[in-house]
């Protein structure tokens, strides 16, 4: 094979791989599906974005998701949740996840372990956000999965606001909270439950 010359070679760098344009096009495209009836725009726009994202101007960049899992069983997760799942990099639990549900995020992901339940001293708080930040400023999209719903629990809100702090895109896909999480939470059910959306 003969040499690449060095402009073609850094177009060829420029351009993202294959599979991630796909992946991306397909996931937006989803996401205009659910989003209700077509604007007279929509075709176009829909072109226009998926030149964007072939030519690399377009791609989503790392971000982190909080994906609430619910009580345990994995048929009481959201679409949304399961979608989000499939899409991650990185897939963060703790010990409260069951196996059934971790096994809904795609085969590639990367699944990591943490969480500081149980009076656990191994995986301080700290350590966990300074993961998620250096995960998603490598362009990873992370998702940390947590039982119930992850706004029920002030830890999140806690978290939430560390990784804008530092320039991470959040979002939150609420989960089925179990009852002793209401109980226990009944305060804060006047509060949002969802902060921003894939």
């Amino acid at each position: 094979m003969g040499r690449v010359g060095p402009k073609r070679a850094r177009g060829r760098q420029r351009r993202p791989a294959e599979g991630t344009a796909r992946r991306v096009f397909w996931e937006r495209f989803v996401d205009r599906a659910f989003a209700g009836a077509p604007s007279a725009t929509a075709r176009r726009d829909l072109l226009g974005e998926a030149a964007r994202i072939v030519s690399g101007i377009d791609l989503l960049g790392g971000q982190v998701t909080f994906v609430g899992a619910g009580p345990g069983d994995a048929e009481l997760l959201t679409v949304k949740a399961i979608r989000v799942l499939q899409a991650a990099d990185i897939i963060l639990f703790d010990d409260l996840i069951s196996h059934n549900v971790l096994e809904l995020g795609q085969r590639e992901a990367g699944r990591i372990q943490v969480g500081t339940h149980g009076g656990r001293t191994d995986c301080r708080q700290e350590d966990v956000d300074e993961l998620m930040v250096k995960l998603a400023r490598a362009g990873k999209r992370v998702v940390w999965l947590k039982s119930g719903d992850p706004m029920i629990l002030g830890d999140s809100r806690e978290e939430i606001a560390r990784l804008e702090g530092s320039g991470i895109a959040v979002c939150v896909v609420p989960g089925v909270a179990s009852v002793p999480e209401v109980s226990r939470n009944r305060s804060t059910l006047a509060s949002p439950a969802t902060i921003g959306g894939p």
